[in-house]
């Protein structure tokens, strides 16, 4: 998801660096391009899960309908010696973490 988001904008980048001094139409062109590198990082991201869990590709705005906006992790299990078990989590705010909230 992520690894394939990235690559997807040094794509964009090396297409925007390549229209400096360009034609109208060879602009309208790489502006198509660009577009369709786009909706790809959106299928991107809208494929990434993690435990069930898109990080990416969020609805922050829905009533239940999306990925809150702070979230815990499991980052951690611990058994004691006694044999009690306790998690320990990360926060996750997904407002640095999302790349579309639809």
């Amino acid at each position: 998801g992520m690894n394939n988001a990235l690559d997807t904008i040094g794509k964009i980048k090396t297409k925007l660096l390549s229209t400096i001094g360009q034609t109208a139409a060879a602009k309208a062109k790489t502006q198509t391009e660009i577009t369709t590198l786009q909706a790809q990082m959106k299928s991107f991201a809208d494929a990434a899960t993690f435990s069930g869990s898109n990080y990416l590709s969020v609805t922050s705005n829905a009533a239940n309908g999306g990925v809150q906006s702070d979230a815990k992790i499991v980052s951690s299990f611990n058994r004691s010696s006694s044999g009690a078990i306790s998690l320990g989590t990360i926060d996750i705010n997904l407002e640095s973490t999302k790349l579309f909230d639809s």
